[in-house]
């Protein structure tokens, strides 16, 4: 079933558990509340041992034939009327008496995509029915308890952890209150810090992000702490507060970062950037010195904490990947691959072909975008057909994009559009252009002999491979690091740049 159980909506589960189980949780119970069963049962009869010694005391002053009684419509009557009634009262209904079961509840939160599990002993379940003698204790009458159960839960919302279900009962926790989950006009809230902040004053910053492995929500936020001392030469005292939340745990860490370290590692505070994509992406590249783990508490192995912390300038990925011996890219940018990237990695041959092109943003709510793309063989010593390198210029924001497509990739675009003897073509043509010599005074006019017209044949083969099979099938998308980073649409679902 659906409940809306203190203002969070939840989907609810239950499951019977075995006989076996219920019938040893009861016996444990019962068990335990014996003694102070037996002890309330003295204190009964010693309470009404004492009533019925007043009662007499008080009836031996009035003559045994005019004794009056006294019944519940507060009117004397004698003790013949008085027996008549008590006959009329022998008639009862026996009341069956069943063995209570034991449920193991599921809740699951549609919003948060979080599960909560509950376990009801039997002695919850007949305190939450009416008793022992309830009706809804019959075999036959299992899902009418189950509802019975499930609109006796309340929610918890407990610091720094995910929501939790109770069935309020004698036996149940004692930190059970009436907490309620925020609407939309509430300002005061009973969850987690963590979903707090999203109100917070001062953001400048809010988006999913990968640090370490772990998906992040990282807000980012704007703090002075005095400003009196906000000077142009104080950097500490302008910081700004970066709030990591991870949905997996329910934790949130907030790092504050000074002005000063700022320029350590970006070379430029971020409240200098210009605001908007420029801003976003210094924010971006400063997320990439932070180091995030998820650790488990040794005690509970239920709980987990999130632990943040920011690496030193000298320690940052920037120094990770020197020390690394690994040719760095030409332009210093890092290239992607169809099926893989070419080595070395600023590899770079004969341009073939340069046109300024709109090419398609894989995200549909977001615009395309004007590249000036320019295509290359792979090396000066190779042709087309061992793989290209195209480089995506953006002016926009002054970046290149580079994509390495391999041989085998080629040879898939042309069987996709219907060329499967394209690059044979191609090679054939090129062999025969290289075959043919010319004399010194032929070379100087070779556009007009037959080397010229081969070498038209052959441009006209690349020109095809390149704009109608090649450049046709390119698109791009954004990074998490706001990076364009090309790939071909038409490759097999899953199969994107390396």
């Amino acid at each position: 079933m659906v409940r809306r159980v203190n203002g969070l909506l939840l989907q609810l589960v239950v499951f019977e558990l075995p006989a076996q189980v219920a019938e040893a949780a009861y016996s444990r119970t019962k068990a335990q509340l014996l003694h102070s069963a037996e002890a309330l049962i003295l204190q009964n009869n010693a309470a009404a041992a004492a009533a019925a010694n007043a009662t007499a005391q008080a009836s031996t002053g009035m003559d045994s034939s005019q004794q009056l009684l006294v019944v519940s419509d507060g009117h004397h009557t004698d003790e013949s009327q008085y027996k008549k009634f008590a006959e009329d009262r022998i008639s009862t209904l026996i009341l069956e008496k069943y063995d209570p079961p034991a449920f193991r509840i599921v809740a699951y939160d549609v919003q948060s995509k979080r599960k909560a599990t509950l376990g009801v002993e039997p002695q919850a379940v007949i305190e939450v029915s009416g008793g022992i003698y309830s009706p809804f204790l019959n075999p036959s009458r299992r899902k009418e308890l189950a509802r019975v159960v499930c609109d006796s839960l309340i929610v918890l919302f407990p610091s720094s952890r995910p929501y939790e279900i109770v069935v309020p009962w004698s036996g149940a926790k004692k930190e059970i209150s009436t907490a309620t989950a925020p609407t939309k006009g509430s300002k005061a809230s009973t969850k987690s810090g963590a979903e707090r902040v999203l109100n917070r004053p001062g953001r400048l910053f809010r988006s999913a992000m990968r640090i370490c492995q772990y998906e992040l929500l990282v807000s980012v936020y704007s703090h002075v702490i005095s400003e009196v001392a906000n000077t142009e030469d104080n950097h500490d005292n302008r910081q700004l507060i970066f709030n990591f939340y991870s949905p997996a745990v329910s934790d949130a860490v907030e790092v504050c970062v000074s002005e000063t370290g700022q320029i350590e590692r970006l070379g430029v505070a971020v409240m200098k950037l210009t605001e908007g994509a420029q801003r976003a992406i210094g924010i971006r590249r400063l997320c990439r010195w932070f180091r995030a783990e998820i650790i488990e508490d040794i005690l509970d192995s239920t709980k987990k904490t999130l632990y943040v912390v920011l690496l030193p300038p000298s320690k940052g990925f920037l120094s990770d990947y020197q020390e690394v011996s690994v040719p760095g890219p030409g332009e210093f940018v890092r290239p992607v691959g169809v099926p893989g990237v070419f080595f070395p990695l600023d590899t770079c041959g004969r341009p073939l072909h340069r046109v300024g092109m709109t090419l398609q943003n894989r995200q549909r709510t977001q615009p395309d975008r004007d590249f000036l793309i320019t295509v290359y063989t792979k090396s000066m010593t190779e042709n087309p057909e061992r793989g290209l390198v195209i480089k995506l210029y953006d002016r926009s924001v002054c970046e290149t994009s580079i994509l390495h497509v391999g041989a085998s990739e080629l040879i898939r675009l042309c069987n996709a559009a219907d060329e499967p003897d394209l690059l044979r073509d191609m090679v054939y043509a090129k062999n025969e252009e290289d075959g043919l010599h010319l004399d010194e005074i032929e070379s100087g006019f070779s556009q007009l002999t037959l080397k010229g017209e081969m070498e038209r044949a052959t441009k006209l083969l690349v020109d095809k491979l390149v704009v109608d099979v090649m450049l046709t099938q390119l698109g791009f998308y954004i990074s998490p690091q706001d990076s364009v980073v090309p790939y071909i649409k038409n490759a097999p679902r899953g199969i994107f740049p390396a």
